[in-house]
């Protein structure tokens, strides 16, 4: 019987002696292929092979499989269900020679992980299985893929790698879930509806901190510093944002707020725009960072108007990057919070 040997370095070449030690076991994948491995090193990295080599071998001739322990070239043999793609990838994580520091996984890693994680598992690998869900926890795979990661940290029970993607999808537009990947067959339409549903819950909310951060009257101002008073922080200054200034604007501007009654009542009305346009955007891409281009959001007319008046030119733009910095970061808490809830 002719038998086909792992790729590098589990062939059980000289040349791929990668710890300076013959190899003394051989793990056959379900799809025939010969891994030559060391059987010390299995029995520290894994729990089930340590259990495993603690009983006594029964001789048996090489290539037959009745009656005793399988071998070839004298090295005992044992049949797993992996294929040669899934127990490759589980034994260089395992092999310290090979230790994953410097690997990272790339998008065509991602067609194994499920079963490879699986398998970490099954032959109880625990620094594979520990070193896998760092890697799903990449945060440029992450927000390249969000969607894939989410569906395989479901199928692998990872929930913070699952929280962390299902944040990153709120970068896209619900419907944009991108191309086809396996797993999509594999998780629960429950999986699927909660990511919608996160996803709705996410625009709502964010609408919702923007339009307080607008209307409520200790938004519409920055503090400029603090100061202890009797063992208490006091607000020692603050400035309101350029929006709400009364004090500035040129009366033939338009760009100050509108005041009823010596109350403001409205923000300037360019902000008032924007602000609309703002509200769009994280109704559709309910992220903080979707928000933090100015230039998405300003007309050229009303950049023209901006920059006549003397106030809104010296600090007005300036004050729209803060305001829309500290509402991304508080929009942003309040989406992982909500994954937190969700994503259990």
């Amino acid at each position: 019987m002719t038998f086909k040997d792992a790729p590098s370095p589990f062939s059980g070449s000289n040349l791929d002696n990668i710890l300076n030690i013959a190899p003394d076991f051989i793990l056959r994948s379900s799809d025939g292929v010969d891994f030559h491995v060391h059987k010390d090193l299995l029995k520290l990295v894994s729990g089930c092979f340590e259990g495993m080599f603690s009983f006594p071998e029964a001789d048996n001739d090489d290539n037959d499989d009745e009656g005793g322990t399988l071998r070839r070239d004298r090295k005992p043999v044992v049949k797993v269900t992996e294929p040669k793609s899934v127990l490759h990838k589980l034994l260089l994580l395992a092999y310290p020679a090979h230790a994953p520091g410097a690997y990272s996984l790339k998008y065509k890693d991602l067609d194994d992980f499920v079963p490879l994680h699986e398998a970490a598992g099954k032959y109880q690998f625990a620094t594979v299985q520990r070193l896998l869900d760092q890697m799903l926890s990449d945060a440029t795979l992450v927000d390249a893929h969000p969607h894939r990661v989410f569906a395989i940290a479901r199928l692998c029970n990872l929930p913070e790698a699952a929280r962390a993607a299902a944040v990153a999808t709120l970068k896209l537009e619900a419907h944009l879930v991108g191309d086809e990947f396996p797993e999509m067959k594999l998780l629960k339409w429950t999986d699927a509806h909660q990511l919608l549903t996160f996803h709705r819950d996410c625009a709502e909310s964010a609408k919702k901190l923007l339009k307080a951060n607008i209307e409520e009257k200790d938004n519409r101002y920055m503090t400029k510093g603090t100061r202890d008073v009797d063992g208490g922080w006091v607000t020692d200054d603050f400035q309101w944002y350029a929006w709400w200034a009364s004090s500035g604007h040129p009366s033939s501007s338009g760009c100050g707020p509108k005041v009823e009654k010596g109350s403001f009542v409205e923000p300037a009305e360019w902000f008032a725009a924007v602000a609309a346009r703002l509200a769009d955007r994280l109704y559709k891409v309910p992220h903080g960072s979707s928000i933090t281009d100015e230039h998405e959001f300003f007309t050229a007319a009303e950049t023209e108007k901006h920059e006549a008046c003397w106030e809104c030119a010296r600090r007005g733009m300036r004050d729209y990057r803060i305001f829309t910095r500290d509402l991304s970061k508080h929009i942003n808490n309040s989406h992982k919070s909500h994954a937190r809830q969700t994503f259990e």
